[in-house]
């Protein structure tokens, strides 16, 4: 049973850090999904976990597994045919001590926060370039981002 246990645990851990990596890059309404991933969590953890002590990391990590099995599908069988759009930044976010520059754009309906190298690229750029596919679930992957100048 040990075993079994570790292996649920590890595999919870990496989707865990797999589906923070790909919502980021995943162009898909942020609250639906954080929705199943408690409510999936909430119903594995309440059959899965014995020990009060780690119930709520059981519900974070194994509600993980639900939310990057699907963003592994949409990535993996995704188009290999990438597009380039041309997207206006609609707000910009500078540096700070935990946060890094970055810039707020609009796509597909969907916004997210693209990172910059600094303030300076950030602040010089009125618009990005934004390479995406798309993903086997229809949701846009995104590929590459360039800051660009007026």
């Amino acid at each position: 049973m040990k075993i079994a246990e570790s292996a649920f645990w590890g595999v919870s851990v990496v989707s865990f850090f797999y589906a923070l990596d790909k919502l980021d890059d995943t162009f898909v309404k942020l609250l639906p999904v954080l929705f199943v991933w408690g409510l999936s969590g909430l119903i594995v953890s309440v059959f899965l976990v014995k020990d009060m002590k780690v119930f709520w990391a059981g519900v974070i990590f194994s509600g993980s597994i639900v939310v990057a099995l699907p963003l592994l599908l949409n990535d993996f069988f995704s188009d290999k045919e990438q597009q380039v759009f041309k997207v206006s930044i609609r707000h910009k976010h500078h540096e700070h001590s935990r946060s890094r520059a970055s810039a707020e754009v609009e796509f597909g309906g969907i916004e997210k926060n693209v990172t910059a190298v600094d303030n300076e690229q950030v602040d010089t750029s009125s618009y990005i370039l934004l390479t995406v596919s798309k993903g086997y679930l229809g949701y846009y992957l995104m590929k590459d981002t360039k800051f660009v100048k007026d």
